[in-house]
């Protein structure tokens, strides 16, 4: 099974640096979806992400619009996104099967989260809408901690399966 992490018009560098490293450990693919909140070759950006830039599997996209028309979405595809505003907790879900090819998890920019274009197209697709749990006191976790949490668990549900 392939992952895919796509972040939706991130702002941050070093969040984006720090989840292009844990791509290249889950071997899993990063998609970036423009417009971006700063330069990837910032060298914040780099920096977060040490040396790994080379073997980094990148994609990026420059529109909501172009990543969703050159999606390749089949049975065996699945779709979550996450946002403090769903309902569903992602470690209540089987998230994954044994027959899972493709596994897409979208986060929003830092400030904005997934605007309203986004949440049109994801509806097209029948994407799946989950939340990470936190007290009433936290807002929102750190982006690059939001995307290890729920790929480690991708990665542990489908090592179940196998």
């Amino acid at each position: 099974m392939k992952q895919h992490i796509v972040l939706v018009q991130p702002e941050i560098p070093q969040n984006t640096g720090n989840i292009a490293r844990l791509c290249v450990g889950l071997n899993a693919s990063l998609h970036l979806i423009y417009p971006l909140g700063f330069s990837i070759d910032s060298k914040y950006t780099k920096r977060a992400g040490l040396d790994y830039w080379d073997k980094l599997d990148l994609h990026t996209h420059d529109s909501i619009e172009s990543f969703f028309t050159k999606l390749d979405s089949n049975i065996h595809t699945l779709h979550y996104a996450l946002s403090s505003k769903a309902m569903d907790i992602y470690f209540r879900h089987s998230l994954v099967n044994a027959d899972t090819q493709h596994c897409y998890l979208y986060f929003g920019s830092e400030t904005k989260g997934l605007n309203e274009l986004f949440r049109e197209y994801f509806k097209q697709i029948n994407g799946i809408y989950l939340k990470i749990p936190m007290s009433d006191e936290c807002r929102c976790l750190n982006l690059s901690n939001s995307v290890a949490i729920v790929a480690y668990e991708i990665l542990r549900q489908h090592e179940m399966h196998s």
